[in-house]
């Protein structure tokens, strides 16, 4: 497991394609159409681990996600979450959504006041999936 810096955190602003950039490594909370809202990523391009989430409510240019650099220790973290969850990915579920909070919790007091990589949904046919750049995390 990398806990190395990305390729991505040199960039400002940041403009990728989802399947490209990243390799799905764990889905905490899905939506019922089988979107991952919460979860964790590794880069195909220099192999640095992201933990990430996209529960906010979705503004008018496209549903957010957070993205933080995930240390070893955060991804451990995640994947015990998601063991703990036993499958359970669905957020009107109250159990997983005060499990998610505490992780947030956790990422947030493990991230610091570093920023965190904002992106931004572009959806289909836009000529970049997401674009984004490095912000302060809202409360």
């Amino acid at each position: 497991m990398s806990g190395q810096p990305c390729c991505l955190e040199a960039q400002q602003p940041v403009r990728l394609n989802w399947k490209e950039q990243f390799r799905l490594r764990s889905s905490l909370q899905k939506t019922p159409d089988g979107v991952t809202l919460m979860g964790t990523e590794e880069c195909r391009t220099c192999g640095a681990l992201w933990a990430y989430d996209g529960r906010a409510p979705e503004l008018d240019g496209g549903h957010v996600y957070w993205y933080t650099p995930a240390t070893p220790a955060m991804i451990d973290r995640c994947d015990e979450v998601e063991r703990g969850l036993g499958g359970r990915t669905d957020g009107d579920d109250p159990e997983v959504r005060r499990t998610l909070d505490a992780l947030d919790a956790e990422l947030r007091a493990a991230r610091g006041s570093r920023p965190w990589l904002r992106l931004v949904d572009q959806g289909p046919n836009a000529e970049w999936a997401a674009v984004g750049s490095w912000e302060q995390r809202p409360a």
